[in-house]
């Protein structure tokens, strides 16, 4: 983390990461890494400040074949949207905010891919629960499990 302060204004570079390895125990089916990178300003004008936020949150899972599934989602403090690649698919991927009951919070909750159709999501909060559309290939839903483990993983800094 960098910080950066003159007079009433301020501005943070925020950069993390980690690797993790999914499904096989001894021989793992994946291995994965994810990388956040957000940069925050801020000016105080005595009793009045201003915020702004922009985060990039970028996953890989790449199997032992050489075959990967790649995400990158981007927000400003709020909603992110990015692309899923897989194969030679780019799908949508949107992240979550509306609670059970219709609250809605800041943080991620869970995370949504869609094509033409809903394909998956998952929770990111416990219990931690992912949903793969019934027809995809065992390969897909390898790889769509790998990458929403990593994504699971992310703990967002606080704000």
């Amino acid at each position: 983390s960098q910080t950066f302060s003159s007079g009433n204004q301020s501005h943070e570079n925020l950069r993390a990461g980690y690797t993790y390895k999914f499904g096989g125990g001894d021989s793992p089916a994946y291995e994965g890494l994810c990388a956040y990178r957000q940069n925050k300003g801020e000016a105080n004008f005595g009793s009045m400040s201003i915020t702004s936020r922009h985060g990039v949150l970028t996953c890989r899972c790449e199997a032992k074949s050489g075959e990967f599934i790649n995400a990158r989602l981007q927000g400003d403090g709020g909603k992110a949207v990015g692309n899923v690649t897989f194969g030679k698919e780019t799908l949508v991927i949107t992240s979550v905010h509306d609670a059970q009951g219709g609250a809605r919070v800041s943080d991620a909750i869970g995370y949504r891919i869609e094509g033409d159709s809903g394909l998956a999501a998952a929770e990111a909060v416990a219990p931690g629960r992912v949903w793969l559309r019934r027809d995809l290939r065992q390969d897909e839903r390898a790889a769509f499990s790998c990458l929403f483990s990593g994504m699971m993983l992310f703990d967002p800094p606080d704000n």
